[in-house]
């Protein structure tokens, strides 16, 4: 999803971790669309991305290190965008 929004964002917006900020992206969209009521969350669908997330970390044997951040980045990064929306995953400079 957060590659999606990447794919429809002015190049100069897309920052240098691309897969974190693609990680920022859907925390900020899928929170977001449960926000106006687009998607609603289950009990326990918060605690499966974050274990999605930290599964799909750079310690699998298809990628390579600082492809998509450790466990720990990917969370945050998530986290980031759920909490603060969109804005907050731009880059530092385009805030």
């Amino acid at each position: 999803m957060g590659h999606a929004v990447q794919n429809r964002l002015d190049a100069g917006l897309v920052d240098l971790a691309r897969e974190l900020q693609a990680d920022c992206l859907a925390g900020a969209v899928l929170f977001g669309a449960a926000q106006d009521g687009t998607l609603t969350f289950e009990d326990g669908d918060t605690e499966e991305l974050a274990d999605a997330l930290t599964a799909l970390a750079d310690r699998t044997p298809w990628t390579d290190v600082s492809d998509h951040g450790d466990a720990s980045q990917r969370v945050s990064y998530f986290s980031r965008g759920a909490r603060s929306g969109v804005k907050s995953c731009l880059p530092n400079d385009i805030r």
